[in-house]
Formats: C-alpha cells, sequence, structure tokens
C-alpha cells in the first residue's frame, strides 16, 4: 500500500496525540511545584529557559502558581496545559501579550490570565500570530484585551472559555480577530468595560454556538461587532445588553465596510436576546447602503424588552416587552444549559 500525503500526515497526528497523552499522564502522575515549567518531560523553572526547548510537536504543562514572566511559543502544533490555579498576572512580553503564539495550530488550555496593559493600550492575555489557535479552558479577565488575533493569520477557536471585565478606550477588546475565522462555542462574555466590545471581530466568518455573552452592568459598547461583514452565524445562545452600555446597537454588522470577495450572511436563531438600556435598543445594525448583498435569517428568537428595530424581527419570532412578561427573573438570566427548553416555553406563551 502506497501512502500519500494526507495519509502521513493523518499518522503524524495520531502519533503526536498519542505522545502527547502519554507525556501529560506522565506530568499529571506527578505533583508539579510551583510555577513548575515542564516541556516534553523536562522541567524548567523560566520560561526563559523553556522557550529554547519548545519544537514542533512539544508538550508544555505549567504548574499551579502566579506567572509574572510572559511566554513566546514559535515552533508549530505545540500544546499547552495549565492547572487550574496557573494564572498569569501582569505579565505582557514585546509590548503586546502574556502569552505571545507565532507558531502554527497551537493549543492552550486551562489557564487564567489578567492585569495585562502594555503603553500603546491593547496588551492581550493571548496575542495569535500565525494561523491555527484553539483555547479551551481559559479565564481572561481585568486586562486590556483578552486575545488579539493580528491580521491573516487563520482560524481561532474559543471553546468552554470565560471572559470579564476586558477593554480600553475603544480600541480593546475580550476578543478581536483578524483572521480567516472565529469560532466561539460553550463560552461566557461579560461586562466588557471602557467601550470595549464583548466580541470585535473581522474575519471571514464567525460562528457563535451555546455561549452567553452580557455586558451586565459594564460601560461597554456592542455585544458583537462584525467590522467588515463575513459570515456571522449564532446559535443556541443568550444575547443580554445591560442598562450601562453606551451603544444602542446590540450587534454592528459592516459598520466600517463590507470586505470584498466575502460571502455575506447574518443568520441567528433559536437564541435569547434580552435587552434592558433604558435609552433605547437597536438589535441589529447592518450597513443599509449594502443591504441587498446580504442573506439576512433572523429565526426561532425570543427577544425581551424594547428595541427601534423590532418591526424587522417580528414574523418569524417571539417578542416579550419586560422580563416579567417572558417570566425571567430581574437578577439572573437563564443558563445556556436550559436554553432549548425555555424556547418552547416561551414561544408557548401568550
Amino acid at each position: 500500500m502506497k501512502w500519500n500525503i494526507k495519509m502521513k500526515l493523518k499518522l503524524l497526528l495520531f502519533i503526536t496525540t498519542i505522545t502527547f497523552l502519554f507525556v501529560s499522564t506522565i506530568v499529571r502522575s506527578n505533583t508539579l511545584q510551583e510555577r513548575e515549567i515542564v516541556v516534553d518531560g523536562i522541567s524548567y523553572t523560566s520560561f526563559k529557559d523553556a522557550e529554547g526547548a519548545i519544537k514542533d510537536y512539544s508538550a508544555i504543562y505549567l504548574g499551579p502558581g502566579i506567572y509574572k514572566e510572559g511566554l513566546h511559543i514559535r515552533a508549530n502544533n505545540v500544546w499547552l496545559t495549565g492547572d487550574k490555579d496557573t494564572h498569569f498576572v501582569d505579565a505582557a512580553i514585546e509590548n503586546k501579550a502574556a502569552i505571545i503564539v507565532s507558531g502554527q495550530n497551537v493549543t492552550i488550555e486551562t489557564i487564567e490570565c489578567s492585569d495585562i496593559s502594555v503603553y500603546t493600550h491593547n496588551g492581550a492575555c493571548i496575542r495569535q500570530q500565525a494561523g491555527g489557535l484553539t483555547l479551551r479552558n481559559v479565564y481572561f479577565h481585568d486586562s486590556e484585551q483578552g486575545v488579539l488575533q493580528a491580521h491573516n493569520t487563520g482560524d481561532l477557536t474559543i471553546e468552554f472559555s470565560r471572559f470579564e471585565r476586558l477593554g480600553q478606550s475603544g480600541r480593546a477588546h475580550a476578543v478581536y480577530s483578524h483572521g480567516s475565522s472565529l469560532t466561539i462555542r460553550d463560552s461566557i462574555f461579560l461586562a466588557s468595560k471602557d467601550q470595549g466590545h464583548e466580541i470585535k471581530s473581522r474575519s471571514k466568518k464567525t460562528i457563535i454556538e451555546n455561549s452567553l455573552i452580557s455586558s451586565q452592568l459594564g460601560d461597554d459598547s456592542r455585544l458583537i461587532d462584525i467590522s467588515d461583514g463575513g459570515v456571522l452565524s449564532i446559535n443556541n445562545s443568550i444575547l443580554h445588553q445591560g442598562i450601562n452600555s453606551v451603544n444602542r446597537q446590540v450587534i454592528g454588522f459592516g459598520l466600517e465596510n463590507l470586505g470584498r470577495k466575502r460571502e455575506q450572511s447574518v443568520i441567528i436563531e433559536n437564541s435569547l436576546i434580552v435587552m434592558e438600556r433604558p435609552r433605547g435598543n437597536e438589535f441589529l445594525a447592518i450597513n443599509q447602503k449594502k443591504r441587498a448583498q446580504i442573506n439576512l435569517s433572523v429565526n426561532g428568537n425570543i427577544f425581551v424588552g424594547s428595541f427601534t428595530d423590532s418591526g424587522n424581527w417580528q414574523e418569524n419570532n417571539r417578542i416579550f416587552n419586560s422580563r416579567s412578561e417572558a417570566q425571567i427573573p430581574d437578577d439572573k438570566l437563564p443558563e445556556v444549559r436550559d436554553l432549548v427548553t425555555l424556547l418552547r416555553v416561551y414561544r408557548a406563551l401568550r
């Protein structure tokens, strides 16, 4: 049997995964010391020493503790795993971020990051500078920016993660993407500050699933800003615009530009949208000059609150004027995991 390139790549990926799991099992079976850094089974005490040991397909494990020093990952296909108490604090390097990723196809999971700032006011917990980054079970908070993805960097995937109190001067956000695609699943975005967006995407495709995006009491701007258009898909999610949101628009699409050679579509389905800004709300602001180019589908959702563009969304959605009418408590939102059942109940309410 001849082995083509695709088969060889699959075999290499399988071997890499098995190696990572084997190394991780060895590492986890021994208690790492505080701030201990393990690269491919070898222990280091500083990122400066560890960086030189990181190569393609390396497995990195970080012990518990406060890390005041950042890390630059330049190799490809690297997997970094922290401990539940692994916390980067005030650890920006190269005036950019706590972790800079310049390698392809990197996975980072189970870390916390806070208090990141730089003189340009866009310091990030993670800065992605190459294609293919997956973040899983990360908690980024109280920094200028959570994740900043450089231009033309490929895919960014965020899963089972939490972003809270992020933003700076309207230029930094919880997530700011510029790549081929941004995919967010099973994650929480709360209380962006200083007129930052919870999610700002210039990527060609933005997919949001099973997630909660809420401004709470923060002075955020839009919950979601798709600056250059593209594909926006939101499904089975909760969007909540709070009373202190500075911008009346919950979602902006193509308001700066509609990127050339892009599919232009907005699909929002099976979601709960709660709008409580007392100075007025607009659910979806679209580049009206190029409205004819955009495929728009808003179906099967529940809207709570008053908003100026409600006439556009009444046909295939249920609209309630208040939380009490929708039987949602004043002091909390439903859980995303309960959303499918709750949507059935809300649709049945008369």
